[in-house]
């Protein structure tokens, strides 16, 4: 049964800009160090950045549908599996006040000026 759905949609440059003007303290303030080590692996990492940020950003708007708790960015972690697919690590305190049978599918693109994110909150 679905739960929650978001999606987002952010420009690239503003997340370029982000970087430009706030550098690490941005970039830790949002992302996981595992994240942060998979963007900057890529030639273009606020490409990739932010199709990891609008991801994040759908998830938050699917969780909005059965939690309104605290929490921040990097208790969500968006990692690819062996196989390229994005896959929903929750950390922190999410994972003790999220249901456990919660399964988040998450879908990210790209163009060269805008990134997307959408996400799919099934239970069980």
């Amino acid at each position: 049964m679905i739960v929650g759905i978001g999606t987002d949609v952010i420009e690239i440059a503003r997340i370029r800009e982000s970087i430009g003007k706030f550098g690490d303290r941005f970039i830790s303030k949002i992302f996981t160090d595992a994240e942060i080590a998979y963007c900057k692996s890529k030639a273009d990492p606020p490409l990739h950045y932010s199709g990891r940020f609008a991801a994040k950003e759908a998830v938050v708007k699917a969780l909005s549908h059965i939690y309104k708790g605290a929490f921040s960015f990097p208790e969500i972690e968006i990692l690819n599996e062996s196989d390229g697919i994005p896959k929903v690590y929750l950390r922190g305190r999410l994972v003790h006040v999220l249901p456990p049978d919660l399964v988040i599918h998450v879908s990210l693109s790209h163009s060269i000026t805008v990134a997307s994110g959408l996400a799919v909150i099934s239970r069980g």
